[in-house]
């Protein structure tokens, strides 16, 4: 039973792999994550009109007529050099994983368009030759991304799709909706949502015949990663809850498109999905955004989580009820952070090595608006205080893995803009926090944070203790009310808020 995915991007191994040696590079590469309690392995196989390996329906990585880059020219020694050797990266990943004991699947990217970006070089063939069959915008002009209203679309990536099952030794497939999670104009209609469901129909049974055809007696699975939100899904066409209920997939994997993200509302999802095998894997990603005040384009930043914060991940996963875990990009780490990136995945291997070493929860804004910037989603929480909200309680919802458990540590949050002057009062769970229990200090950018490498924006900083603080649970509320301001008509801004459990 799938439980633990390793998804990899088909660029990270290429990065690495060095022509002259590309066999023995790629095998160690998956030797790697197969050292892990990782249990399945899906490889980045299409994207979905480019292949990572010699395709005779698609367009071979790196063989375009558009702008190429290093990596790219690069990609071509190594495919050749492998296909000398009568193999390719795929059937490589594929073996090696079986002979780990463990199962493979190949990842097809659904809408990936990184092309749109010079750095990426330029489309595939396949975009550049039929204008006619991308999605319009509503100014009329074509976006970056192919029309899967369009028969022609379907049936091109259903041909890819098709050639990759039938001819590599694969334990099913993972179809990424959020690469890049556009699929028609949006809002998606009820007709084209049923077009994309039934395209889904036609890989589980396509599944369904290459298992019968190689007398296997269990079921290649068909897994998906798909918004982080339930609400977000129709307006991109997509109907997760149907494709479980119908049988038609094996796990959903929730997600952000990029970034950590410790409050992915499951509820939804799980309700939705109840009474079918479906299961639901939490998104594990090794990266971080944060917009750290406003301005707030001026400060955002990307940066690479730690051990402590896999940690916090995997223990709202698990209070959470997920089924298990999906990790994406963390090969993007890999080689420089190996090791690392090695004991992260052990410590997410089980409860009791989750909670065996310290968590730390971040909740951040990752986009001044509010969105996640692809799939349309405003659930970004972003606080905000002026004079007139005096006496207006809000409130921030947390996450965390700590319920029933008597962790030490802290909960800190950050008020950007706030002086020592202002007055507030805070509740946690419902629980007023005496002003003796709270730690307030007055910061002007000399704090810096680790990841963005840049000041903050002058904030308020406040701290409790968990051991007197009331117990934290699954999900949790700060409420934030300005008693006094100051004259200014400055925005307070709260967006940051963090938890250290040991």
């Amino acid at each position: 039973m799938i439980s633990f995915v390793h998804n990899d991007d088909a660029t990270a191994p290429l990065a690495f792999v060095r022509p002259g040696h590309a066999q023995a590079d790629y095998l160690q590469w998956v030797d790697w994550i197969m050292e892990t309690p990782v249990d399945t392995y899906a490889a980045h196989a299409a994207s979905p009109f480019e292949c990572y390996y010699p395709t005779a329906i698609g367009q071979t990585y790196g063989r375009k007529a558009s702008a190429r880059t290093d990596l790219e020219e690069r990609a071509t020694l190594i495919l050749d050099e492998l296909q000398r050797a009568g193999t390719d990266p795929l059937r490589i990943q594929a073996d090696r994983v079986h002979e780990r004991g463990k199962r493979f699947l190949a990842a097809i990217r659904m809408s990936d368009a990184h092309y749109q970006w010079s750095w990426c070089g330029g489309p595939p063939d396949f975009f550049v030759e039929h204008p006619e069959w991308r999605i319009r915008k509503t100014d009329g002009t074509t976006d970056w991304y192919m029309d899967y209203a369009i028969p022609e679309v379907r049936a091109h990536i259903f041909a890819i799709i098709t050639e990759i099952a039938e001819n590599y030794p694969i334990d099913g497939l993972e179809l990424d909706f959020m690469r890049f999670c556009v699929h028609f104009q949006r809002p998606a209609t009820a007709e084209q949502i049923e077009t994309m469901t039934g395209f889904v129909r036609q890989i589980r049974s396509l599944l369904d015949r290459v298992a019968a055809g190689r007398g296997r007696t269990d079921r290649l699975a068909l897994g998906t990663r798909v918004p982080a939100m339930l609400a977000d899904c129709a307006p991109n066409g997509l109907d997760p809850a149907a494709w479980a209920r119908e049988g038609l997939v094996d796990y959903l994997n929730p997600c952000q498109w990029l970034f950590a993200d410790y409050t992915i509302p499951m509820d939804d999802y799980a309700a939705a999905i109840k009474g079918s095998d479906c299961r639901i894997l939490y998104s594990i990603q090794p990266r971080a955004m944060a917009d750290w005040g406003e301005p707030q384009t001026q400060l955002a930043r990307a940066f690479s989580i730690g051990l402590a914060e896999f940690r916090a991940l995997a223990a709202v996963a698990h209070a959470a009820g997920a089924d298990g875990l999906h990790t994406f990009n963390v090969c993007c780490e890999f080689p420089e952070r190996r090791e690392e990136m090695q004991a992260a995945l052990h410590a997410m291997g089980s409860v009791s090595d989750i909670y065996a070493g310290p968590r730390h929860y971040q909740n951040l804004p990752a986009d001044a608006d509010g969105s996640d910037g692809l799939s349309g989603t405003v659930r970004w929480q972003i606080l905000r205080f002026t004079p007139a909200d005096v006496n207006a309680p809000q409130r921030f919802v947390f996450q965390t893995g700590e319920q029933g458990r008597n962790a030490r540590g802290s909960l800190s949050w950050r008020i950007f803009g706030s002086v020592p002057a202002d007055q507030w009062r805070f509740r946690l769970n419902g629980v007023l926090l005496p002003d003796h229990a709270v730690a307030a200090s007055h910061r002007l950018q000399e704090g810096k944070d680790p990841g963005a490498g840049k000041g903050l924006p002058e904030h308020m900083h406040f701290e409790v203790d968990l051991v007197t603080a009331p117990a934290l649970g699954f999900r949790n509320e700060l409420e934030i009310t300005a008693l006094a301001l100051g004259e200014e008509p400055q925005t307070h801004v709260m967006s940051v808020l963090e938890v250290w459990a040991e």
